[in-house]
């Protein structure tokens, strides 16, 4: 998870990194150097910001129907400070796929804090529930030959 371009310091930490990593692999991704279908980036935002958004169905609802001719009523989102977001965007489809987003109701994330960090991640990526293409499969297949 390298950034490309001018360094910014909001898209780089390694507690975060490490934990999204874990996160992917315990899904089934694994992590590709040279040109993986999906790229995952985070920023971390100290000030309060309003953010565009969307009144969508859950994830689950719309994997069942992947109807993406759904209307996506645009909302903006007050977003306290520290507010961790990130973003998986498909190569393949040329687009942003999924966005999550942490922020706290009492305060914001104190991105100091490798605690803070990996529970923001986890609570992000708890939201994310799609398993590795061909990864439920291969489970499977190792369960049959223990």
């Amino acid at each position: 998870m390298k950034p490309i371009g001018i360094v910014d310091s909001t898209m780089i930490n390694e507690s975060i990194e490490k934990s999204i990593i874990a996160r992917m692999k315990f899904l089934g991704y694994r992590q590709s150097e040279s040109k993986p279908h999906l790229i995952v980036g985070f920023k971390m935002y100290s000030d309060s910001l309003k953010f565009n958004g969307y009144n969508q169905p859950e994830i689950e609802e719309w994997a069942k129907s992947q109807n993406e001719n759904l209307d996506y009523n645009p909302k903006k989102l007050d977003m306290k400070s520290g507010t961790l977001l990130i973003q998986f965007y498909d190569r393949r489809q040329n687009r942003s796929v999924w966005q999550g987003y942490a922020t706290t109701q009492y305060g914001g994330i104190d991105f100091n804090n490798q605690r803070h960090l990996r529970n923001a991640v986890i609570s992000i990526l708890d939201k994310y529930r799609f398993w590795a293409e061909g990864f439920i499969e291969g489970q499977q297949n190792k369960e049959a030959e223990l």
